[in-house]
């Protein structure tokens, strides 16, 4: 036994301990779990996560549930005195529970007992269903996955190529709405609320073939807005806006939604919806169904089971999740780790809630990311999959999930399996704006560069004001050499993004690569005098001013990198680049690999393509599984 699992059996022994020591106390809490081992929820959750891959109130169920069987096994209590003794209130609950974890009710396991032993062991082996089950636990869900990859096609070269979707014609839809920001007359109570009540049923409108929606991100800059429904319908280029006010109480939330024609500002259809709190998820459907018939769209069997169907049935645990997802919109560290107990909590509650699963997963994604972690980075990405594994588990037309999924797999290189991935939530999702975002950026990290400007082009349609898109669009625009269509992006969305300093980054990008160095270095400029801690401005200023000949500026930067860092040794490399250093770019290059790290554009950036044929060169897209892509891509390297 290693070390680390030393540890973890230590650490299972206490929390076992004090668990069997409340065992007949049915209030006994995760709270008090961690009080007891001066832990918080979070890092308890990891920490059995990761030696059980179960949740913390699963752990719990599953020693209550072990102890329950050892009474059946050594005593003549009744099976509701067992129920009470394990801290079970409910026999029912507790029968239930017992019988999804062990297959068998708890007085059938009683009676089997009574067998002779030989005809249990006869039972289990000779049994085909249990074989069969036994075959798939084994397999896990990773194995199903990979298996449904298999079953829709997605197989050797086909990896590399995204199945046709509806979403390539978002022009022919026959409907497009945007829904705005509900308005809460509690603003503190109800903001989360209505966010996310605007967010679900947006996502019960996109699996509509025939309706154009756009995404909530580009919606929610019309915030408390002055402006009137024809300005904001022209902005976002939608023929129907739906407007909606919330107010919440104790027991009871009220909803009152208008559908608004933006070319006549005609009011379509208004309707008052009053519901208790419980009802919440029930009312969405709804909602979204009657705007869908307002639409004049039709609804089959099979698309009704998906927009009826409710991810949880306790409205408590939905709470908790909206909650979370409105603390993770912050991308604060703080309130990442804050949005991380909220959807812990919604697990507790409901252990199948797969959207809270998903956002567990894409809180660690986001950390990683965003640089919160780097010694826990390799934990929180185990995490970060496990927990998208047990959301697809639960539910299998998690669109988002799939493609959360890509991105792990493309951050571990494993490119077929991301493209997959893709492949998958694309077909499930394919008028998400994020999902198509993120396969362009997959494309492009491949040289694909007509299917990520392809499924660019989809994202910029459905969220047509969010920066972070636009700016991604511009960016491979030029990394492509394209640079007509960057500038007509560029153009357009200048208004909405004057004030970001992507929108100076990628304008001085789009210089850089038809060489004009010295007008792209004040955009750099300007870029980091609104964000500093972007370094990718600093480095790419670097390589413009090493190509205007300003050396000492470029040394004094290059001294001032740590080269034991896979990050630092990129910039150097662009910085050596920008000197015409070729032989210390590609070495920085090599040390940077060599950590672990390569620019996430490494195959596509033609700055770095004249050493194709370089055996370092070849050795890094080996090592990083990008050879296959290699032969496909051709630049101008004059």
């Amino acid at each position: 036994m290693s070390a680390k699992e030393g540890q973890e059996a230590q650490f299972l022994h206490t929390v076992t301990e004090i668990i069997e020591k409340n065992i007949q106390n049915d209030d006994f809490s995760i709270e008090q779990l961690c009080q007891e081992l001066n832990l918080s929820r979070t890092h308890l959750h990891r920490k059995i996560k990761a030696a059980t891959d179960l949740s913390t109130s699963l752990f719990i169920r599953k020693i209550r549930l072990e102890k329950a069987k050892e009474l059946l096994e050594k005593t003549d209590h009744n099976i509701s005195e067992i129920a009470y003794l394990t801290g079970n209130k409910s026999p029912q609950n507790f029968s239930k529970y017992f019988i999804e974890t062990y297959g068998i009710s708890p007085s059938a396991y009683r009676k089997k007992l009574k067998t002779s032993v030989q005809k249990k062991v006869d039972a289990i082996t000779f049994d085909p269903k249990r074989t069969s089950a036994s075959k798939w636990q084994k397999m896990g869900v990773a194995g199903l996955v990979l298996a449904l990859m298999c079953i829709l096609g997605f197989a050797g070269r086909q990896y590399f190529f995204p199945v046709k979707t509806n979403s390539n014609n978002l022009g022919s839809a026959s409907s497009s709405i945007a829904i705005l920001p509900f308005q809460g007359e509690s603003r503190l109570e109800d903001d989360f609320l209505s966010e996310g009540i605007v967010e679900d049923i947006l996502a019960k409108l996109m699996p509509f073939e025939n309706i154009k929606v756009i995404s909530k991100a580009s919606t929610e800059q019309f915030k408390d807005t002055k402006k009137n429904i024809q300005q904001i319908g022209k902005r976002l280029e939608v023929q129907y806006v739906l407007t909606g006010k919330i107010r919440a109480n104790k027991d009871l939330i009220t909803i009152q939604v208008e559908l608004i024609q933006v070319a006549d500002q005609q009011l379509i259809w208004t309707k008052r919806y009053e519901q208790p709190k419980e009802e919440l998820l029930a009312m969405q459907v709804v909602v979204a169904e009657n705007i869908a018939k307002a639409l004049n769209q039709t609804l089959d069997p099979k698309l009704k089971q998906r927009i009826e169907r409710i991810p949880t049935s306790n409205s408590e645990a939905y709470t908790a999740f909206l909650r979370g997802r409105h603390l993770m919109r912050s991308r604060t560290q703080e309130n990442l780790l804050k949005s991380l107990d909220q959807f812990l909590l919604a697990l507790d509650l409901d252990p199948e809630f797969s959207e809270a699963y998903e956002s567990i997963a894409r809180a660690y994604h986001l950390m990683i990311n965003l640089g919160y972690t780097t010694a826990q980075a390799e934990e929180f990405e185990n995490f970060a999959e496990k927990n998208i594994l047990k959301a697809i588990e639960f539910n299998r037309s998690n669109g988002t999930a799939y493609a959360i999924l890509g991105n792990l797999y493309a951050d571990q290189y494993r490119w077929e399996e991301a493209i997959s991935a893709f492949n998958i939530a694309l077909e499930l999702s394919p008028k998400d704006a994020l999902v198509n975002y993120w396969f362009s950026l997959k494309m492009r990290s491949i040289g694909d560069f007509d299917q990520a400007l392809k499924y660019h082009q989809i994202a910029s349609d459905l969220d047509p004001l969010h920066p972070v898109i636009h700016a991604g669009y511009v960016y491979t625009s030029a990394l492509a050499g394209d640079f007509e269509l960057a500038n007509e992006i560029l153009e357009k969305v200048e208004p909405i993004m004057i004030n970001s300093f992507l929108f100076y980054f990628v304008k001085g990008n789009l210089l850089l690569r038809q060489g004009d160095f010295e007008g792209a270095i004040p955009n750099y400029e300007k870029a980091l005098e609104l964000n500093p801690s972007f370094k990718p401005s600093e480095s790419d200023m670097m390589y413009s001013l090493g190509k205007l000949g300003q050396r000492q500026e470029v040394l004094d930067y290059l001294e001032s990198l740590d080269q034991t860092r896979g990050i630092d040794c990129l910039r150097a490399a662009k910085a050596f680049m920008g000197l015409e250093e070729p032989d210390a770019a590609l070495n920085s290059l090599k040390q940077a690999a060599d950590f672990g790290v390569i620019d996430d554009d490494f195959l596509a950036e033609p700055i770095f393509a004249s050493w194709r044929n370089h055996p370092i060169y070849l050795d890094i897209l080996e090592r990083y599984n990008l050879a296959p892509f290699a032969d496909a891509l051709e630049f101008d390297l004059n």
